[in-house]
């Protein structure tokens, strides 16, 4: 099967990766950050990378036994050290990242992605999106309040008002509640 190759790689605009990776749990436990700084953040840098998010690597149970070769001898292992970084490069230098990391022989499997976009275009649309409805809401609720409004209306003696009958205090009060569940509306877009 044909390895999949990253597109684009002569551009030379910065995106931001992410990379997981399970570290071999033969490291002792105070130098993990250690072996984390020089095999992988050390490796990033090296390549103009820029580390913008790392977690300290923690222990974890494996669902299955990975087998590595360390020193020309295969060993299998049930746990190991879990860790993620986020970082910002160039595309081209990519290939040197994830060669390095492979050679290493204190990490047993890696994960390097292209990190999504769409945390910050989601954000935009749903800003647009709120912005569009809370003015159709808005319009909703001035023809809500056109409704409401008490006509006066003149009959053989001018100046006289026409009181509203029960039955229109009840249609009143339904536009009422109408306009309270639109404004309720608008704040729930609103926060």
């Amino acid at each position: 099967m044909p390895e999949k190759t990253i597109e684009n790689l002569d551009q030379k605009e910065p995106k931001m990766y992410e990379m997981s990776y399970l570290m071999v749990p033969l490291v002792a436990e105070d130098e993990k950050t250690n072996v984390m700084e020089n095999d992988i953040v050390g490796v990033i840098k090296s390549a103009e990378g820029q580390v913008s998010t790392s977690s300290q690597p923690e222990m974890k149970k494996l669902a299955y036994t990975i087998r590595k070769m360390i020193n020309n001898k295969y060993s299998k292992f049930s746990d190991a050290y879990f860790g993620f970084v986020k970082f910002q490069i160039t595309p081209d230098k990519i290939k040197q990242i994830d060669d390095a990391v492979k050679k290493s022989d204190n990490i047993l499997r890696h994960l390097l992605i292209e990190a999504p976009k769409l945390i910050e275009e989601k954000k935009v649309k749903k800003e647009k999106k709120a912005t569009e409805e809370v003015a159709e809401i808005k319009e909703k609720k001035s023809e809500v309040e056109k409704k409401d409004k008490v006509e006066v209306v003149e009959k053989e003696k001018p100046a006289t008002v026409k009181v509203e009958e029960p039955a229109k205090t009840e249609a009143k009060n339904s536009t009422d509640d109408e306009a309270k569940k639109i404004d309720k509306e608008i704040d729930n877009l609103l926060s």
